[in-house]
C-alpha cells in the first residue's frame, strides 16, 4: 500500500514537472518551428514574385542570408540600377519594402510625392508648401514637395499622374526624388506580381520623363 503510494506520488510529481516545466519548452519549439516554416514559404512565395519581375525587365535575384532573409531584385533601366527589396518589422518598425533607383546621373531638384492625410491637410491649412498641378483628383490626394515646381511638372505627365495616384492611393506609397536616388517606398512587405508591376512602373515612367527633360541625357 505504502509502496503504491510512493508510486502514485512519483506519477503525480512527474506530471507537474512535465506540465510546469517540459510543456512550455515543447510549446515554445512547436511554435518556433511553425514560425520558421511560416517564415520559409513566405520568402519563397516573395522570391517567386520577384522571379516574375526579373524575366520582365532582365534582372537577377539574389538571395540573401543564405536564402533566409528576404530576396533583392536588381535591373538595369536605360543605365540606372534598380533595386526592390523589403525589409522586415521589428517592435518599433512596421515592414517597408522599397523600389530604389540610383540614377546615372543626380539631379539637383528635389521631389517628394505622399498620400495627404487630414494631418497634412491641417498643415496646409497652416502654410506647408504643396505645389498644385491643376488636377482635381490628384491635387487633393497627393501632397508635392519640391524645390522647383517647372520641374515637378515636367515629370508629371497625364501618364505619370495616373501610376502616381493608383500607388499613393492603393498602397500609401512615399516616392522620393534627390540627388542620385529615387525612392518608392510603401509601409508593408509587397507579395504579389502587380504590386510589384505598380511600384516599378511608377520608377521606369518617372525615369523616362527624366530622359526626355534631358536632366540625365
Amino acid at each position: 500500500m505504502l509502496k503504491t503510494g510512493l508510486m502514485l506520488l512519483q506519477t503525480s510529481t512527474d506530471f507537474d514537472l512535465f506540465v510546469y516545466y517540459y510543456f512550455p519548452i515543447f510549446l515554445i519549439a512547436i511554435l518556433g518551428i511553425g514560425g520558421i516554416i511560416f517564415a520559409v514559404r513566405r520568402i519563397k512565395k516573395l522570391k517567386r514574385a520577384l522571379e516574375v519581375q526579373a524575366i520582365k525587365r532582365s534582372g537577377e535575384v539574389q538571395n540573401s542570408f543564405g536564402g533566409l532573409g528576404y530576396p533583392v531584385l536588381r535591373f538595369n533601366h536605360n543605365s540606372n540600377q534598380v533595386k526592390v527589396y523589403s525589409v522586415p518589422g521589428s517592435k518599433n518598425s512596421p515592414p517597408y519594402t522599397y523600389v530604389v533607383v540610383y540614377l546615372s546621373l543626380p539631379v539637383v531638384q528635389y521631389m517628394r510625392l505622399y498620400k495627404e492625410g487630414f494631418g497634412s491637410k491641417i498643415e496646409k491649412k497652416l502654410g506647408m508648401q504643396d505645389i498644385q498641378i491643376g488636377i482635381e483628383s490628384f491635387d487633393e490626394n497627393v501632397i508635392i514637395k519640391s524645390s522647383d515646381e517647372f520641374f515637378v511638372r515636367s515629370i508629371l505627365t497625364f501618364e505619370v499622374q495616373d501610376l502616381v495616384l493608383k500607388i499613393i492611393n492603393n498602397h500609401r506609397a512615399d516616392i522620393i526624388l534627390d540627388k542620385n536616388e529615387l525612392k518608392i517606398i510603401v509601409q508593408k512587405i509587397v507579395y504579389d506580381e502587380a504590386t510589384y508591376d505598380e511600384l516599378i512602373n511608377v520608377a521606369t515612367a518617372i525615369l523616362d520623363q527624366l530622359e526626355k527633360m534631358k536632366y540625365m541625357s
